[in-house]
């Protein structure tokens, strides 16, 4: 059940977190970092290591969220642009983009399942498997289609969420009891983030309040037009 779901979680979120910050001394974007970490982890749990790894590992974290991005864009700039244009310019290469990246993760997926040990296999991959009749023998590719959207959906808010967390524990710094403790057990240094910071956090809370989702890599608020996002799904789907 989902109960037991919660140390495996939480073990392979820990090992997403430090992969994600051996690849840099320093965390330019804490949200970018948020995002890898959690990605990295929802395919871990959801598809398998072994996928992962066959599917490129980093580059594959890397190019999903730059497909997340491009979909973000497109999404906004079909709000405004008629659709003789959009079709073509905005929504049809980001179509590309998403069957590219499907054809790497069917691969991955038909790669693992032949040489990788099941039991090492993802919680809805081996859910899958057991369904009846044909729903368990369907392609890799209509597998690897549907996780595709199954991974946009779970890893967006977790990682905003945590972002906006942590951002929100360094803006506290020691005015509460409850961060203190946690800041001397972690062995934080017992001071408020810079003002720079917490800035940071006023402008990315309001600016999620306003727009309903996370900021976008400009800094600007991402979209969320619903005639867009049916556009979107319509031509990119």
């Amino acid at each position: 059940g989902l109960r037991d779901e919660i140390r495996p979680l939480w073990r392979s979120l820990d090992r997403s977190l430090e992969r994600e910050r051996a690849a840099s001394l320093r965390a330019a974007d804490l949200f970018g970092l948020a995002r890898a970490t959690v990605l990295r982890c929802q395919v871990e749990r959801l598809l398998g290591a072994p996928v992962l790894e066959a599917a490129g590992d980093a580059a594959f974290i890397s190019a999903f969220m730059s497909f997340q991005d491009r979909i973000e864009d497109a999404t906004a700039k079909a709000a405004v642009l008629p659709r003789t244009l959009s079709l073509p310019l905005v929504l049809w290469p980001v179509a590309r983009m998403r069957r590219k990246l499907t054809r790497r993760l069917a691969a991955a997926i038909a790669c693992a399942e032949r040489g990788a040990d099941p039991a090492t296999l993802g919680s809805w991959l081996r859910a899958a498997a057991t369904l009846p009749g044909e729903l368990a023998r369907r392609p890799s590719a209509q597998v690897a289609e549907l996780a595709i959207g199954l991974l946009f959906a779970s890893h967006k808010n977790p990682s905003i969420g945590a972002a906006q967390t942590l951002c929100a524990l360094l803006e506290l710094g020691d005015t509460h009891p409850t961060v203190r403790d946690t800041r001397r057990q972690a062995g934080w240094p017992r001071r408020r983030a810079p003002r720079r910071w917490r800035a940071a956090t006023r402008s990315s809370a309001a600016c999620s309040r306003r727009s309903g989702s996370a900021r976008t890599p400009s800094g600007r608020c991402g979209p969320s037009s619903r005639r867009a996002a049916s556009c979107s799904l319509v031509a990119i789907g």
